[in-house]
């Protein structure tokens, strides 16, 4: 592992705590965007995504027999602070906050179960990831009932809504607990939002697609999960 490259987490009040030091290597400068949309990294075209700010940027990095991870980098040439953010499998959709002070994004390391964090940035002092996945999982299975199980989970950072307040999309498939298990099991389809308060790791509005649409113009079913 090249030197100035932080590989792990500490747990700390139940996040994930990262620490950044003096890094290498150069970085890539890019010009962002206006508007802050998700955007996908993939381990194929390791793109780039900077901050709103203009300060940072989001890429995909990883050595040869190595599994990549993201990788937040100063876009100062004269710093190089960069830090390993978190392992993926293959990509990740990520979203900047207006603010350029965290960024959500996602991880899919399973065929059938995305997993959803947001990163806080605490300066050249580090920062600091909030996994949101069960959270948000346990408030749909309470929707749903425990008649149900979860067969498949994607789930999406759409908007910064507020600082601190987080729109989330999921896309997911379950179906009625029945044993045994029947040859052709009915499986049903849902679409929901959820806007998420951040630091608190909580839920304070349960949207359906119509409320979605109407209240945030986005429309979930064409959204590319």
């Amino acid at each position: 592992m090249p030197e100035g490259l932080l590989r792990g987490a500490m747990m700390k009040h139940g996040r994930f705590v990262l620490i950044m030091i003096w890094g290498l290597s150069s970085v890539v400068l890019t010009m962002g965007t206006e508007k802050v949309l998700p955007v996908m990294l993939s381990t194929v075209d390791r793109g780039t995504v900077v901050s709103p700010d203009g300060k940072w940027q989001l890429t995909v990095w990883g050595e040869k027999n190595e599994s990549p991870w993201i990788m937040l980098e100063s876009r100062d040439v004269q710093s190089k602070y960069r830090v390993q953010v978190w392992p993926i499998n293959d990509s990740v959709y990520v979203l900047w906050a207006p603010d350029s002070q965290a960024f959500a994004f996602t991880d899919a390391r399973f065929e059938d179960s995305y997993y959803l964090f947001v990163d806080h940035l605490r300066g050249y002092l580090g920062s600091e990831v909030t996994d949101l996945s069960s959270m948000l999982e346990s408030h749909f299975s309470r929707f749903v009932g425990k008649r149900y199980e979860i067969l498949r989970w994607y789930v999406k950072p759409l908007l910064w809504v507020q600082k601190g307040v987080l729109l989330v999309g999921v896309d997911c498939d379950t179906a009625e607990k029945i044993t045994p298990p029947p040859k052709q099991q009915p499986v049903q389809n849902w679409f929901r939002s959820y806007l998420v308060d951040v630091e608190q790791r909580k839920v304070i509005d349960d949207l359906d697609e119509q409320q979605t649409k109407s209240r945030y113009g986005i429309d979930l079913q064409k959204e590319k999960w």
